[in-house]
């Protein structure tokens, strides 16, 4: 695992501290977790620039609505096994 050190403005550390403490172990939990978040805030934007740029117009190739049909433990006409 790599470190990095990272200078934040003094207010910014105050507010650190408030939820998450320097003295526990959760402030780099809550960094890292903090850090991912917004990588992936990024990546859902790019995600929403893309379709923007070229949006999904083709209708889709299987109708969603079967999906609600369908469980998992659900006996289907002739799939029973026979005695």
């Amino acid at each position: 695992m790599e470190q990095i050190l990272v200078q934040i403005p003094e207010k910014l550390l105050r507010a650190l501290d408030r939820v998450a403490p320097s003295k526990s172990r959760l402030r780099s939990r809550f960094i890292r977790l903090a850090i991912q978040r917004a990588i992936m805030d990024l990546q859902d934007l790019e995600t929403r620039d893309a379709y923007v740029r070229a949006p999904d117009d083709e209708p889709a190739w299987f109708d969603a609505r079967t999906w609600d049909e369908w469980t998992p433990t659900a006996v289907r006409k002739g799939t029973r096994k026979r005695r």
